[in-house]
């Protein structure tokens, strides 16, 4: 697969990368009778994402962790929990040091179509994991939103974590 880099010189670089894990890290959900929750279908569910990135250019990973919650909101403003899911997605991607390198020694970035790729691939998977995992009939109903992939690579961006041989971190 050929990818345009922002953190290299030249226009096109080669890279493999494969999944090597796509786990349910926390699965919760609440009962509905215990709200007031109006009849209607489906629920009008707000949804609040998280996303949490790690790197370990040792082994060669990257590490997407996606937090997923469904609130509803009450007419007083107040929210209900309805549901959640955080999963964690891994990536193995050969040769990372080279491919992500710059040209500060010790310094790695991430070039942008490769995030995409694993930012999609984690969000489809966790929206398959929500869809497997929900028990609630009317909670299966809920609509789950596009999301704004651009605003979410910005927000990666700024928090990414290189993990240099911490092993208390995986």
């Amino acid at each position: 697969m050929t990818q345009e880099s922002n953190s290299k010189p030249n226009a096109e670089q080669q890279f493999t990368f494969r999944i090597i894990s796509a786990d349910v890290v926390k699965n919760y959900e609440s009962d509905p009778d215990d709200y007031q929750l109006p009849q209607e279908d489906p629920i009008n569910a707000e949804v609040e994402t998280g996303f949490e990135i790690g790197i370990r250019p040792t082994e060669e990973t990257i590490t997407l962790t996606i937090d997923a919650k469904f609130n509803y909101k009450n007419e007083d403003g107040s929210r209900e929990l309805l549901f959640s899911l955080v999963s964690r997605h891994a990536f193995q991607v050969q040769e990372m040091q080279e491919v992500f390198k710059t040209e500060k020694p010790n310094e790695i970035r991430i070039p942008d179509q490769i995030m995409m790729i694993v930012l999609n691939i984690s969000i489809a998977g966790t929206r398959g994991m929500i869809a497997a995992s929900v028990r609630n009939q009317r909670y299966k109903k809920v609509i789950l939103p596009l999301l704004d992939m651009n605003s979410i690579m910005t927000g990666i961006k700024s928090q990414v974590v290189v993990h240099q041989n911490d092993e208390s971190s995986k």
